[in-house]
């Protein structure tokens, strides 16, 4: 799924999506420390204010 999402086409609060893969690839990491600030910035990302995005629902699955 990651690969083939064209994250630069999405959107998420800030920016292009394009950062989205590598966030979701650090909730996965094996530092605790790593994993948990990819849980915030993936939320502040992509359910900012309760907002979805067009990056959400990818994001999601």
């Amino acid at each position: 799924m990651l690969a083939r999402t064209a994250w630069s086409t999405l959107d998420h609060a800030y920016y292009t999506a394009e950062d989205v893969p590598q966030i979701l690839l650090d909730l996965v990491d094996a530092d605790l420390r790593v994993r948990s600030k990819a849980l915030s910035r993936l939320h502040h990302v992509v359910h900012h204010q309760n907002t979805l995005y067009t990056a959400t629902a990818p994001a999601a699955v």
